[in-house]
């Protein structure tokens, strides 16, 4: 639902938000109201035609896979209309599944971006870098957050994406394992093994120490059984 849907056009005046502003995210799907359940003979009926197209695809997409008829259904265009419907008969007649699809999608992003605005705005950050399969070769998802970064922030904040960014989280991976090898060492070096760091100022202190720094100092210090030294 837009802010034109609401207001029948834009409302800058107050606000300065554009017609074209989402103003609430299936908010046509809430208003729209449903039938009321209807029991008895006309109940039951409902139900077998739900049922019926409900699972007519399904069974299209069975004669479409028959060696005889499934060319000639393609041929004559049935194969489109394999496309799974709305299970809600109700909303099927006002929305398409894509359509219900393409507005889950877009909520989604659309708070990634904000949430990921307020960070930078706590964080006092002008560029956010984004990765992970959710966005990985999605053009539309990409383009989604970047522009819900770009309105929450009036252009102030962008966002990034890496070619590569599979490589960048095994790097903080790799790096982030040193807060787990602080307290290894401190128990495999204490006497019983149990003596904990002596305060959680100096775990932070050491967590906060150069990480590339500590784990090369770790990689020439470390020796296996063998007496070889191994580089991590």
């Amino acid at each position: 639902m837009l802010v034109g849907d609401i207001y029948g056009g834009e409302y800058g005046k107050v606000a300065g938000l554009d017609a074209s502003v989402i103003a609430a995210s299936f908010g046509k799907v809430v208003m729209k109201k449903e039938a009321p359940d209807v029991y008895g003979w006309a109940g039951m009926w409902k139900q077998f035609v739900r049922a019926i197209k409900g699972s007519s695809y399904l069974w299209l997409n069975f004669l479409l896979s028959t060696p005889v008829l499934g060319p000639l259904l393609r041929w004559m265009g049935y194969d489109k209309k394999t496309q799974e419907k709305l299970a809600n008969l109700g909303l099927r007649s006002a929305f398409s599944a894509n359509d219900v699809a393409l507005s889950l999608l877009r909520m989604v992003a659309f708070n990634i971006g904000q949430i990921a605005y307020l960070n930078s705005k706590r964080y006092d950050v002008q560029r956010i870098y984004f990765g992970g399969n959710f966005i990985r070769d999605h053009p539309y998802t990409l383009a989604a957050i970047s522009f819900a970064v770009r309105f929450w922030s009036n252009g102030e904040t962008q966002a990034l994406f890496l070619q590569h960014d599979g490589f960048l989280g095994v790097i903080g991976a790799f790096l982030g394992n040193d807060d787990y090898d602080i307290v290894n060492d401190a128990l495999r070096d204490s006497p019983d093994g149990t003596e904990k760091l002596d305060s959680q100022d100096q775990l932070i202190e050491e967590v906060n120490r150069d990480p590339v720094a500590r784990r090369r100092s770790a990689g020439v210090d470390r020796a296996d059984d063998n007496g070889a030294t191994n580089a991590i």
